[in-house]
């Protein structure tokens, strides 16, 4: 116990553990400080008087002189102006009582403390915070990339069940309690195989401390490990069918969101095949991870989300395909013999009237698809595969309400990469109805690549 803290705490504990053992002159000594002054050992009865308190105070009587211990109501316990340097055993930690004597700085402690240290031998601890009691006596915790209101929170928690907090990383940190994966934190503590939990440990092992006494051992820490891609929405391109596949399913089982389109301020990471492509030159815009197939799956090896760095696509590079996968070969077939004719409802689009020019192309395609049958299409009942429209650049040019909102749902469901502006990065222009911005830019992009553009009749 007492031998296991920092040289700086030691004189800082009152040792409970010895007492049964001392004479009654050693006792006396034992509840004096160094200024040789009483050390009081007070007890603050409440309207509910838990069994804890009972428990702790009968330990107390044992051996505790009763000239150095009081019981005080709480009338009594408001009167008190300064901090008198007692120990303060408080059932409540809630309440008029409990915050008058925190807001005098008192040292406060919970009869489940008490009782712990008496069963176990070991030192009550002083703290410059209250002390409810000891569940998680042993742990020294740090926090990585959580909300500040949820990191206060669990700071709050550990120390008042008996633990440590310590804000930088070191040898001597036995938890992380992580947000979501990435940070250095993170990383320095998954490669020293330090446990990296999930908030919710925290607070569970709170609730469960509340009306009974436990350690953090007494629940399967398993439950509340921080999955490897938590906190990661995961994209690719130019993958097969199968492989997308098959890195959805591997990371939404290992705690990440998979998004078939490439979304700004949404996705974290692109899986890029080759360094080329839309998809690819907005991730790098937007601050994406545009790392190898080989990240994902060494990750998954390990067990921890590896360091991006050191998969990183740059432009010139081509990656390996993925690791074959238990996915029979039929229906890798399948997956991959999916074309445009897959998708229902909507085979009777035409596309007519290519113009060419010496340096341009421009494709003027007429979408028969009346607007009653776009309204009531089906997006769930489509077969496409998600990466029907991978590499499309889309601008929407004259759509509203439900119209609008339904040709989004189908680009996403495409896996394209729909713009709200008009910019030279689009590939295709979608129009409804083709007003003047739209015919301002195609009339100035007249002397460059021109987008392929639709338009409804």
């Amino acid at each position: 116990g007492l031998s296991r803290l920092p040289l700086e705490d030691r004189t800082e504990w009152l040792d409970l553990r010895g007492a049964n053992y001392q004479g009654r002159d050693q006792r006396k000594e034992l509840m004096m400080n160094s200024n040789k002054e009483p050390y009081f050992v007070k007890f603050i009865k409440s309207a509910k008087t838990s069994e804890f308190f009972l428990q702790a105070l009968e330990s107390i009587k044992e051996f505790q002189s009763h000239e150095y211990l009081q019981i005080l109501e709480n009338e009594a316990a408001l009167k008190i102006q300064e901090n008198d340097k007692s120990l303060y055993i408080c059932d409540q930690f809630s309440g008029t009582v409990f915050n008058h004597l925190q807001k005098l700085g008192c040292r406060i402690v919970g009869p489940q403390v008490v009782i712990y240290c008496m069963q176990n031998q070991r030192c009550v601890p002083r703290a410059d915070y209250p002390v409810y009691n000891m569940t998680m006596a042993d742990v020294t915790a740090s926090c990585t990339n959580l909300p500040k209101e949820t990191r206060e929170e669990v700071h709050k928690y550990v120390q008042m069940m008996g633990g440590r907090i310590y804000r930088d990383l070191n040898m001597s940190v036995t938890h992380l309690i992580a947000g979501e994966v990435g940070s250095k934190k993170y990383l320095v503590a998954a490669n020293l195989k330090k446990p990296i939990i999930l908030p919710s440990w925290v607070k569970t092992l709170w609730d469960k401390s509340q009306n009974s006494m436990i350690r953090y051992t007494d629940i399967n820490m398993g439950d509340f490990l921080c999955p490897l891609f938590h906190g990661c929405t995961v994209c690719v391109t130019g993958l097969s069918s199968l492989d997308r596949k098959e890195v959805q399913r591997l990371t939404i089982e290992n705690g990440g969101q998979y998004s078939g389109q490439l979304k700004m301020n949404e996705c974290t990471h692109l899986i890029v095949q080759d360094a080329k492509g839309p998809k690819y030159e907005c991730a790098r815009r937007w601050n994406v991870h545009c790392v190898s197939i080989q990240w994902f799956f060494d990750s998954i090896e390990k067990g921890f989300c590896q360091d991006e760095s050191m998969y990183t696509v740059e432009p010139g590079s081509k990656q390996e395909s993925a690791p074959s996968t238990s996915t029979p070969t039929n229906e890798a077939s399948k997956l991959d013999s999916r074309t445009l004719s897959d998708v229902s409802h909507i085979s009777n689009i035409n596309f007519s009237g290519v113009n060419e020019t010496g340096c341009s192309s421009v494709v003027n395609s007429k979408l028969d698809l009346p607007f009653d049958d776009l309204i009531n299409l089906d997006i769930s009942s489509l077969q496409a595969p998600e990466d029907l429209l991978d590499g499309c650049r889309i601008y929407l040019s004259g759509f509203s309400g439900r119209k609008l909102d339904k040709m989004r749902r189908l680009i996403n469901a495409g896996g394209g990469v729909r713009f709200n502006q008009l910019n030279e990065d689009v590939t295709h222009i979608i129009a409804g109805d083709c007003d003047d911005e739209l015919k301002q830019f195609l009339k100035k992009a007249s002397q460059r690549l021109t987008p392929h553009s639709a338009s409804f009749p």
